[in-house]
């Protein structure tokens, strides 16, 4: 048995799973506490004796060790194929040979092609899962987030830092909402956010946002909404990027190159950077290229370090292989990503699976 992946809300109990947003691998429980855990989990199932794939809930206390077991799933689930798709780990595919007989040490790593199933993945990237929710669809609806499950669909960012897996995952919706300051709430005072924000719904990190911007406390903030400090932190620095950008647009400021880079280190977008500075969106982009600020965008992907070995090409022969596959239009092909550790240490090269319309380019490509 193995423990793949641990995932950690940042609301409390009471919120289905579905409607919360999801960081792996968790940014604020100690080691104690996950070995606690992880322990608990294999023990129920080598109790329950479940062969293959399988996920436990818990609920934990945040000021003791005290936990519950909210509910087994000795099944592939959601909560699973979140898991597999953070972590690089084919849980569905090792589950389906575990029913046919092979052991965990008997199953290659599909990408690796050196190590086996045995081994759990490690993450040195964040992954936010954002629950969408289609308030913007049935706006009659209670916004009022519970036990029953609302969402009817979720977004997944990869990136070297929680903002800027938020900032992607909140661009991601398509909800008409691009960063924290897409929702006004000028129209309330203070002890009218306040009391807004003990309402568990789709816009609370916005509401959270704002209490930020007006200066209260993070002990206050974790007061009322129980979100763990940490959390309340990074939300913090995104609104301390606001208000730096917004003193360049007040004229208070220069767009330097180091706030430019930091921006865009926790994934402010062009767009954004340009409605808070006032400067317009191509100079942004000028200056971003004139400084060599290109952060990983197309085809780039954090991979763990147990990927690096898969090095094979330069970035010259990606270029060049990603302009035959397009002009061959190719209906399945292999292709070259390139991939930034979230360490910034080095980069690595990884084959991806990629299906577009067009015929057949098998002539056209080599398969890793």
């Amino acid at each position: 048995m193995l423990s793949l992946c641990v995932t950690w809300r940042t609301s409390t109990v009471g919120v289905h799973t579905g409607d919360s947003i999801v960081v792996a691998p968790s940014q604020t429980l100690g080691d104690k506490e996950y070995q606690m855990l992880r322990t608990s989990a294999l023990n129920i199932i080598s109790e329950l004796g479940i062969t293959g794939g399988c996920n436990v809930q818990y609920a934990l206390h945040p000021e003791s060790f005290e936990y519950c077991v909210i509910e087994v799933n000795p099944r592939v689930s959601r909560s699973s194929a979140l898991a597999s798709k953070a972590t690089g780990y084919p849980i569905a595919k090792v589950a389906a040979k575990i029913a046919l007989g092979y052991t965990l040490d008997e199953i290659k790593n599909a990408v690796t092609k050196k190590t086996y199933a045995s081994f759990e993945p490690m993450l040195d990237y964040c992954v936010v899962k954002m629950p969408r929710l289609p308030f913007d669809k049935f706006i009659s609806a209670k916004r009022t987030l519970g036990t029953q499950m609302k969402a009817t669909g979720e977004v997944m960012s990869i990136c070297t830092n929680f903002e800027g897996g938020l900032m992607k995952a909140i661009r991601s919706l398509e909800q008409h909402v691009d960063c924290l300051l897409s929702y006004d709430f000028s129209g309330l005072s203070d002890s009218e956010l306040l009391e807004q924000l003990e309402k568990v719904d789709d816009i609370r990190i916005w509401r959270i946002a704002e209490a930020l911007r007006r200066g209260v406390s993070y002990d206050r903030i974790h007061e009322i909404t129980l979100i763990d400090h940490w959390f309340i932190d990074k939300l913090a620095i995104l609104v301390e990027m606001e208000n730096a950008l917004k003193a360049v647009g007040e004229g208070k400021a220069g767009l330097t190159t180091e706030l430019l880079a930091e921006a865009k280190r926790i994934e402010f977008p062009d767009n954004v950077i340009a409605r808070l500075t006032k400067i317009p969106q191509a100079e942004i982009k000028r200056q971003r290229y004139d400084n060599g600020i290109r952060l990983p965008t197309r085809w780039w992907i954090p991979v763990p370090p147990s990927l690096l070995p898969r090095l094979r090409t330069t970035i010259p022969a990606l270029e060049a292989s990603m302009r035959l596959w397009r002009q061959a239009g190719a209906r399945r092909c292999w292709y070259w990503a390139q991939a930034l550790s979230a360490s910034g240490r080095g980069l690595s090269l990884i084959s991806v699976l990629s299906t577009v319309p067009g015929p057949s380019a098998g002539k056209v490509m080599r398969r890793l």
